[in-house]
């Protein structure tokens, strides 16, 4: 996938001229992927010459300013920071769709893209059908992951289906799910993989020592991201190998036995939410991410392990093995066990030809640019077809 994904376009739009478009990215997401993601395919689109590029962000979004640098037109808005200003903000909802879709309007916006579910947006996606606007949504989970917490995802997630005229998935795996369970028309699904992160690094980088191997588990603490096969990995390998530590850098409840786990010495447990601010240098001081879910649809965690030219090692589930390129980027653990998990770092972490192989690879799957660009005309290819077929065609499904 990730070999295949970085041809520019598809071979059906080869030679074919594409029409000027007024798009809007619309992501009221506050901290977290959502913002991060829309950030790279909005730099990337503004390097569209036949784009005409807006967004729609939320004013308490942590990327807020880092996005006004693009210089793009914001339509912002106001979302929440808590419960009390969640229940007031939603009471005052309609007030703020009727204000975005004067914008919409006034901007003479032809494609609206919604980059990240959102808790208003299946009420918003409805009243977007009503008007000539064509709607896109990017569905990053077909289905909920297992321990999530997010009242009526399912609901929203329909809702959005329904009103959408096309629909962007970041993996293989997310598109069959969409087709099983939402039965939703193929034709117009567009698979784009997720790209590599970048975010803001300190200014100079010490040079790396000659040390042990750091692991590092980033990332939301859920029971489907697999730390607890992870800290039993560890445990095994710590029995044979006392040159690795392993850092667990995240937010989350860790069950009884995580926590016992995790009081391992070698084991560094920073157990709280990460700014941006803070997320370069995390990365920079590991030499293997490992990414143990024993459920996934695709992994921002691995996109990040890239952009900053770190290998890493995932479990073969949902779309993981779509980002790994087995031996290349890093190693793809045979079964989702601490066994076959702990085989996998072991192998990566003792080999130093193979572990500078991935490395190398790592850094060639993390060149940003080239990357992004090559989503960014994937991504126009389609916007002009669900444009063109939303204005031939009957709309929703």
């Amino acid at each position: 996938m990730r070999k295949f994904f970085r041809k520019s376009v598809a071979m059906s739009n080869r030679g074919k001229e594409l029409t000027r478009l007024c798009v809007l990215l619309w992501c009221w997401g506050r901290r977290g992927g959502g913002p991060r993601y829309t950030l790279h395919v909005a730099q990337a689109l503004s390097r569209i010459p036949t784009l005409d590029l807006h967004l729609s962000l939320s004013r308490q979004s942590e990327l807020l300013t880092e996005t006004k640098a693009l210089n793009l037109p914001i339509f912002a808005v106001d979302t929440y920071e808590g419960v009390l200003s969640a229940a007031w903000r939603t009471l005052v909802l309609p007030q703020l769709v009727r204000r975005f879709l004067a914008y919409l309007e006034s901007q003479q916006i032809d494609l609206v893209v919604n980059t990240m579910i959102h808790p208003w947006s299946g009420w918003v996606a409805p009243r977007l059908r009503s008007t000539k606007r064509a709607y896109v949504f990017t569905l990053h989970d077909a289905t909920p992951h297992p321990g999530d917490r997010f009242i009526g995802w399912e609901a929203i997630t329909r809702a959005n289906l329904k009103c959408a005229d096309g629909v962007l998935v970041l993996s293989d795996h997310v598109r069959n799910r969409l087709l099983s369970h939402y039965h939703y028309p193929p034709e117009r699904i567009c698979i784009v993989p997720h790209g590599p992160l970048a975010f803001p690094r300190p200014e100079a980088a010490s040079p790396r020592p000659e040390r042990a191997r750091r692991l590092l588990f980033f990332g939301r603490i859920r029971a489907y991201k697999g730390l607890s096969l992870l800290l039993e990995a560890f445990r095994q390998i710590a029995e044979h190998h006392d040159d690795l530590s392993l850092a667990v850098v995240g937010s989350g409840e860790l069950d009884a036995r995580a926590a016992r786990l995790a009081t391992h010495p070698r084991i560094h447990l920073d157990n709280r939410w990460i700014p941006e601010h803070e997320v370069a240098a995390i990365f920079e001081a590991a030499d293997l991410v490992v990414v143990p879910c024993v459920e996934a649809s695709q992994s921002g965690v691995v996109e990040a392990a890239y952009g900053m030219g770190v290998p890493v090692v995932v479990t073969p589930v949902g779309g993981l093995c779509e980002q790994v390129v087995d031996g290349e980027t890093g190693l793809i653990a045979t079964a989702a066990t601490s066994e076959a998990l702990a085989e996998a770092i072991i192998t990566l972490c003792t080999d130093n030809t193979l572990y500078s192989r991935c490395r190398e690879g790592a850094q060639r799957a993390g060149r940003i640019e080239e990357t992004w660009d090559g989503i960014a005309q994937r991504l126009a290819a389609f916007f002009q077809q669900v444009r063109d077929r939303q204005l031939t065609s009957p709309r929703g499904y």
